[in-house]
């Protein structure tokens, strides 16, 4: 799958360079952690539209690194609304991608996949006026890449900052992650009025990081 239908384009020379007739255990399914974007791996900026406008957050870079050394497949899925309301394209928002794969190969992490929704039910200008089934709350990003990717759910974790991220991973059976940067304090006291079981709070991205390796020991 090329990297215009959500593949990295690292992904997509990792397997272009599989085997014609690979041994069953490359299908073998593997955990991931699900990253929102704004405000989890880069600041939040109201409608992000540019390279410029980009700050990776403290402790990300680090924090991704150890999780793809214990064996996670990293997947961002973003909800981005500001393509709907004709704010930028999504030629822009692939070029913005484009620029953060290249800032985490640097530090020789890979995202396995970049996952936005272009959509919004109400604000939507012409055909990117629809309810799908891709923005979160619902799970659809997630499942996709699920299936393409060939996730364990189960073994799976979602890191985001709103109500929305926790509830697309409670759909799609994974262990959701609530952090306090960018909306997340606010949306905390959302989570807890909403009777959502999540896996847990953390102050910040590096103790995300360290609460699911703390799972990994047990």
């Amino acid at each position: 799958m090329p990297p215009d239908q959500g593949w990295s384009i690292w992904e997509a020379v990792e397997i272009n360079q599989m085997p014609l007739d690979p041994s069953p255990a490359i299908y073998s399914k593997k955990p991931a952690i699900f990253l929102d974007r704004d405000g989890v791996l880069i600041e939040e900026v109201h409608y992000l539209s540019s390279i410029e406008q980009i700050v990776i957050l403290p402790g990300v870079l680090d924090g991704l690194a150890r999780l793809r050394l214990n064996g996670f497949l990293l997947v961002v899925t973003t909800n981005q609304a500001g393509i709907a309301r004709g704010m930028f394209s999504e030629t822009t928002l692939k070029e913005i991608h484009l620029h953060l794969d290249t800032l985490f190969l640097e530090s020789g992490i890979r995202v396995s996949q970049w996952k936005y929704c272009p959509h919004h039910p109400t604000a939507g200008i012409g055909n990117y006026k629809i309810s799908c089934s891709c923005r979160k709350p619902k799970p659809g990003m997630v499942l996709e890449a699920a299936k393409e990717l060939h996730i364990d759910l189960k073994k799976s974790y979602l890191i985001g900052d709103k109500i929305s991220d926790v509830q697309a991973a409670k759909a799609a059976e994974v262990s959701p992650i609530l952090v306090r940067t960018g909306y997340g304090k606010e949306h905390e006291d959302l989570v807890q009025d909403s009777g959502i079981s999540i896996h847990g709070v953390a102050n910040n991205f590096s103790e995300a990081v360290e609460m699911i390796m703390l799972d990994q020991k047990n």
